[in-house]
């Protein structure tokens, strides 16, 4: 929406550091609906900073109360225990993106000055909270630690901000439909004035519903009730509510929220049956130097006296035995590990594809992350029924047609029941990414442009779509089998040749078919 143009998101910075500089943070915690609230003390009054991350619109709200005491743990204990008692000193907006930051500090009585900066991403769909000491991530509520050529979030790696996307600002596009589209580089100018001005927004309404907002006027909602308002900070909270009043659109942001806390839980489960696994591997490779301690204490037997005897031989005789029992067990925790690995694997793309699910999809990603989970796919309510869509289909200038999935079950779909055996399957390699199935009408070879079409396509539906040049493998369909019992869209395959293209988004798409 709108509200996530980073021209307003630079005004939001100006009022939330109006607003809340200079006050002392006092905790850090979750609501109950899952979003991340930061208390503070300032002039004698208790309030919080919302962070709502993962809804339609993220947004960061000011509201009244007190968090309550709960026991928290991964990136809000630590992320609290780091910010709690210090000064919030300044907000402000990072140039040409949406993102907020928010500097903390505190003085030592020598005078030193020491903090931390909390960088609020508010990306649809893919928003973040990152705790930083200088330009090292300390902690982040998502992090990306297997995003192969591309950006990573890691606790202990160095912060890079999201690339930015052109135009950066949604007001051209809003000025597409306009009679006044023509002087978008003059209303674009405005906006930026009228935004570190403090100028009164233009808010469009129908009927008591909020429907737009920005700086410059935008015609094309003329014939919506038209006013001012002087602050953007009650216009976030206006549409919190109206969002949550509505339902639907909240319903859909808990079930997001849902999905993505099972998810993290499992993550947990797996760090943990990994630590346990490495534990026991370490034991199973001193296992050799048992069996020569063993052999060492009968090969020096006639160098002690013969009344110890007795207990030397007990002692190489328990090591032998243990040496047995690990040597044994090495195999089956080696399998064990492998397993592990390829669950976090799959636990990856399953995370990337809540992240990148549109409303329409989440039902589709829902069924894959129960089946992740071994759990049954539980019965939805009506107002989540599947909706049939149409495919994202691109046809090439030579008559191929290039499919993208957008969902776990749509891309089962594309690859198992509308690709066939001889069409060209599309993946990047070794990262969370669509299926890309290029099949032509006349069965002939495609000529190399659409190969590389494809492939460059693959690559911009990935994680790695903001690095350079990614890695692309491609095969026959035949060639790409299920994986046994896996969430749908899980797959292995073979025969692959590898394309290494730049990312690329896609042409203006066919007609839907």
């Amino acid at each position: 929406g709108v509200f996530t143009d980073w021209i307003l998101i630079e005004r939001l910075a100006l009022e939330l550091d109006a607003q809340t500089a200079r006050s002392r943070v006092t905790a850090l915690g979750q609501l109950r609906d899952g979003r991340v609230a930061l208390e503070y003390w300032r002039r004698g009054t208790t309030a919080l900073i919302v962070f709502d991350l993962f809804g339609r619109v993220p947004s960061v709200t000011l509201e009244s109360g007190e968090l309550e005491i709960a026991a928290e743990r991964g990136f809000i204990r630590t992320a609290g225990a780091a910010l709690r008692g210090l000064t919030l000193r300044r907000v402000s907006a990072v140039p040409g993106e949406r993102i907020l930051s928010f500097e903390f500090a505190t003085r030592s009585r020598f005078g030193v000055t020491a903090g931390y900066r909390l960088a609020a991403e508010l990306i649809p769909r893919f928003g973040n909270l990152l705790l930083l000491k200088d330009d090292t991530i300390v902690t982040a509520y998502k992090e990306f630690r297997s995003h192969a050529g591309g950006r990573k979030i890691a606790a202990g790696m160095r912060y890079e901000a999201p690339p930015a996307k052109a135009p950066s600002s949604q007001l051209p596009r809003l000025l597409a439909a306009s009679a006044h589209a023509d002087e978008s580089e003059q209303l674009l100018e405005g906006a930026q004035r009228a935004a570190r001005s403090m100028e009164d927004l233009f808010v469009y309404r129908d009927g008591e519903a909020l429907v737009q907002a920005h700086l410059v006027p935008l015609h094309q909602f003329d014939h919506l009730d038209r006013s001012r308002a002087p602050a953007l900070l009650p216009l976030l909270r206006e549409i919190r509510v109206q969002g949550a009043d509505t339902g639907g659109t909240d319903e859909i942001a808990k079930r997001r929220r849902d999905l993505a806390k099972k998810l993290e839980q499992q993550e947990r489960r797996l760090q943990s049956e990994f630590a346990a696994v490495d534990k026991r591997l370490a034991s199973v490779a001193n296992r050799d130097a048992m069996r020569h301690e063993a052999e060492s204490i009968f090969a020096t037997l006639h160098q002690i006296d013969k009344s110890e005897h007795p207990q030397a031989k007990a002692k190489a005789t328990e090591l032998f035995a243990r040496y047995k029992r690990l040597n044994n067990s090495a195999a089956p925790l080696e399998k064990r590990r492998k397993e592990l690995a390829q669950r976090r694997s799959d636990l990856e793309v399953i995370a990337w594809e809540l992240q990148r699910a549109g409303d329409d999809d989440l039902l589709d990603v829902g069924q894959a992350v129960e089946r992740f989970l071994g759990s049954r796919a539980r019965s939805q309510p009506a107002t989540h029924a599947r909706k049939k869509r149409s495919r994202i289909v691109y046809q090439t200038k030579t008559g191929s047609r290039i499919l993208v999935g957008r969902s776990p079950v749509e891309n089962a779909d594309l690859t198992f029941a509308v690709a066939r055996p001889n069409d060209f399957w599309f993946h990047a390699r070794n990262t969370p990414g669509a299926h890309v199935i290029l099949q032509r009408g006349d069965r002939a070879p495609p000529p190399a442009e659409d190969l590389e079409l494809a492939a460059s396509l693959a690559a911009y539906f990935s994680r790695a779509k903001e690095s350079p040049k990614v890695n692309v493998d491609y095969t026959l369909r035949k060639h790409v089998r299920k994986r046994p019992s896996a969430a749908p869209g899980l797959v292995f395959y073979t025969e692959a040749k590898t394309l290494i293209v730049a990312p690329r988004s896609a042409p203006d798409p066919a007609d839907v078919q």
